[in-house]
């Protein structure tokens, strides 16, 4: 449960920390008081990493991924966790961070990228379900597809159906 002056973890790489509630801009029914998991809100930024894309006091919409007050899920089962981190999004709803994955190190795209604050980088080996719901965008190099091809085969896709299907 959400609500304004509420203290939230940034869980992206758009150079935030912490941000504060100030608004709930809801999505969900119920009270329009209270955000929970999947709403939106208007909050400041009260942490920011320095050279981040997003600076300390800046205005930003954010959408909320957990929450640590205990919530009912369609099943009937109870889920809640330790804090409540959001993911900054843009004015058209979709996340400000973005993943590269590559097949193997390469030093110029690492160093590239080094220099983005929006843009994480990872081996392809390493890439998982997380990291492919947390950014709006994913590039992949042709060595990187290869693994994944390899790795995940055909029942990746119905394995990505039903997550889709469950959130």
């Amino acid at each position: 449960m959400i609500q304004p002056q509420t203290r939230l973890v940034v869980a992206d790489n758009t150079g935030a920390k912490s941000i504060m509630c100030i608004r709930v801009l809801g999505g969900g029914g119920g009270n329009p008081k209270y955000a929970g998991v999947g709403d939106v809100i208007v909050a400041s930024v009260k942490q920011a990493q320095p050279g981040g894309a997003v600076k300390r006091g800046e205005v930003v919409r954010a959408v909320i991924v957990r929450q640590a007050k205990e919530y009912g899920r369609p099943d009937g089962s109870h889920i809640r966790f330790d804090d409540n981190p959001a993911v900054l999004i843009n004015p058209q709803g979709n996340p400000r961070g973005t993943v590269i994955a590559v097949g193997q190190r390469q030093e110029n795209v690492s160093r590239a990228v080094g220099n983005l604050p929006e843009v994480k980088t990872l081996l392809a080996g390493y890439l998982n379900l997380h990291d492919l719901l947390k950014h709006h965008r994913l590039i992949l190099d042709r060595e990187a597809v290869r693994y994944i091809e390899e790795t995940w085969g055909e029942a990746s896709e119905e394995r990505l159906r039903a997550v889709r299907r469950a959130a």
